[in-house]
């Protein structure tokens, strides 16, 4: 997660996302939430 939550924070759309939608969450805790949504939503899918 290190090294893409690096990327992401360096990539201007994620930037721009973030601050059009996500604003009132620090981007770290926006992509670390992200990050869990979409751990979550695989094993949801791996489970169906």
């Amino acid at each position: 997660m290190a090294e893409s939550g690096a990327w992401a924070l360096a990539t201007p759309s994620f930037g721009m996302l973030h601050a059009y939608r996500f604003a009132k969450r620090t981007k770290t805790k926006w992509l670390a939430r992200l990050a869990d949504q979409l751990v979550r939503q695989d094993e949801l899918l791996r489970n169906a």
